[in-house]
């Protein structure tokens, strides 16, 4: 690998695990901080009864959330083998499929 290519790539791949380290604990830092931070303006604006029912929410929001199953990441991996092969029958089979999978853990 040249300069130039490792200039373009970022470096190193323990140069690049360091900073990917780095910019994840950051950002997960940064989000604790907003989090710390939007608390006391959310009771002060909303009162304790409105909070709790935003908490609710976003509790149940979060809980829905772990129904998906990881059916995106599938959704996308038999897509893309599916254009690859240009199988353009069985995407649209696997898209129906999913979407009703879908739409039957959203009614329950």
């Amino acid at each position: 690998m040249t300069a130039l290519e490792r200039r373009k790539t970022g470096g190193s791949l323990a140069r690049r695990i360091a900073r990917n380290m780095i910019s994840r604990s950051a950002r997960h830092f940064v989000s604790a901080l907003v989090g710390f931070i939007l608390i006391p303006m959310f009771t002060k604006y909303l009162g304790a009864a409105q909070y709790g029912v935003w908490v609710l929410a976003q509790s149940v929001v979060s809980y829905l959330s772990l129904l998906e199953f990881g059916l995106t990441t599938t959704l996308t991996r038999h897509l893309a083998a599916a254009k690859a092969t240009g199988d353009y029958d069985q995407a649209n089979r696997i898209l129906g499929q999913l979407a009703t999978m879908m739409w039957g853990v959203g009614f329950f």
